[in-house]
């Protein structure tokens, strides 16, 4: 076996946060700033979109101004296109590091498996294992490739939304900004409902796996006794399980974004009624009661948007507490730091008084006081029952 590249110590250690997969983006950090940069570029021209219909009906709608209202046209033109530029960046980059990150946590997730020694196989089902590789990681790809995205995204959005919005009206501001605790209770109530279910969820299904690779590699086994009937409803079993498990997510998912969702439309309509109240006195002008509704609007949807990638972002990090599991399991066996050269082989083997019993059941011993030599030149073979330790 080969010694580790990457020593316990140096993997990032889990905790339940997003941390250790904002680590696995660091050594493309040239196409995350880039990315990033055309994501804060994108928000900035978002938040200067309401300007742009305020101005339409102040200056150009009520003011009766033709050529101002060409001027928003060809600014609106210029906006959209440019915005679309910076969309296809921005996703290209995102799809890129999210591919490119699972890629190479799939390798060294492999890589580190390859270096455990044949007792840690004995100890984990080779299903469940398999379903790391794929499952979880595959969780982490949409996580990197999107979510973490959506979420710089949407927190600009509420972040300059909100500010704005303050430097408008600080009045109107109060009653959108009443909604925020209410969001904030509901997050933290989700994010204990998906963090105590996620990694259940992922076991479950890594369970059904190693039981479907049970199954299909030994086939003839299952066709010869005829139990085909009995695994297929164990699969089954295992499968609806898992299914039942993430209902309770959804609920908890199902009743955040409804809340949400509510708060977000009982604040706009106060908005309304307390705008419409400003404009009528003359305090506030149309357009600037347009632009602070779709501010408004902006804000509370970055707001859902948010609540939806941070449930999502939950699930992921209960996928990743598997993975890291794995990552930061040592190898028991590995070679010297300094090996010394095998020089002029012999070929000699000599077995003396030696003990053998499988890592699983460490309390039956297969081999008890094995002795036997083996000299240059022979051929000996090893005969015996299943599981009687020939391996």
């Amino acid at each position: 076996m080969h010694p580790s590249n990457s020593s316990p110590s140096q993997l990032p250690r889990f905790r339940g946060d997003i941390r250790p997969i904002l680590r696995l983006i660091l050594p493309y950090k040239a196409r995350w700033l880039l990315a990033t940069s055309a994501l804060l570029m994108g928000g900035a021209l978002n938040l200067a979109l309401p300007q742009g219909v305020r101005y339409a009906i102040d200056e150009a709608i009520i003011g009766e101004n033709r050529e101002a209202l060409q001027w928003v046209l060809w600014g609106a033109i210029g906006v959209i296109i440019l915005l679309a530029l910076l969309v296809f960046l921005r996703h290209y980059l995102m799809s890129w590091l999210g591919n490119r990150v699972v890629a190479e946590l799939r390798k060294q997730t492999f890589a580190h498996l390859m270096r455990q020694p044949p007792g840690f196989f004995h100890q984990h089902q080779s299903g469940a294992l398999v379903s790391r590789l794929t499952s979880d990681i595959g969780m982490l790809q949409h996580a990197v490739g999107s979510e973490i995205s959506i979420a710089m995204r949407s927190f600009l959005t509420v972040v300059g939304g909100i500010a704005i919005l303050i430097w408008m009206n600080p009045l109107l501001s109060l009653l959108m900004l009443l909604m925020i605790p209410g969001l904030a209770i509901g997050a933290v109530q989700v994010r204990k409902v998906i963090q105590r279910r996620a990694r259940h969820i992922q076991d479950l299904v890594a369970e059904a796996n190693a039981g479907l690779k049970e199954s299909v590699v030994g086939i003839e086994t299952v066709q010869i006794f005829q139990m085909e009937e009995r695994e297929t409803s164990r699969y089954s079993s295992r499968i609806m399980n898992a299914f039942l498990s993430t209902l309770t997510i959804a609920k908890a998912r199902g009743a955040f974004m409804a809340g949400t969702q509510s708060l977000g439309y009982l604040a706009m309509g106060l908005i309304l009624y307390v705008g419409a109240g400003q404009v009528l006195d003359g305090s506030f002008t149309g357009g600037q009661l347009s632009a602070f509704l779709l501010y408004t609007v902006m804000v509370t949807g970055s707001l859902m948007g948010l609540a939806g990638v941070w449930t999502n972002l939950q699930r992921a990090v209960g996928a990743s507490v598997r993975i890291f599991d794995i990552l930061n399991e040592a190898p028991t066996i590995a070679d010297p730091e300094n090996p010394e050269e095998l020089l002029d082989p012999k070929g000699h083997i000599t077995f003396e008084n030696v003990h053998f019993a499988y890592p699983t059941r460490a309390d039956v011993p297969v081999l008890r006081g094995v002795h036997f030599e083996i000299h240059p030149g022979e051929t000996v073979a090893l005969v015996g029952s299943s599981g009687a330790g020939k391996s």
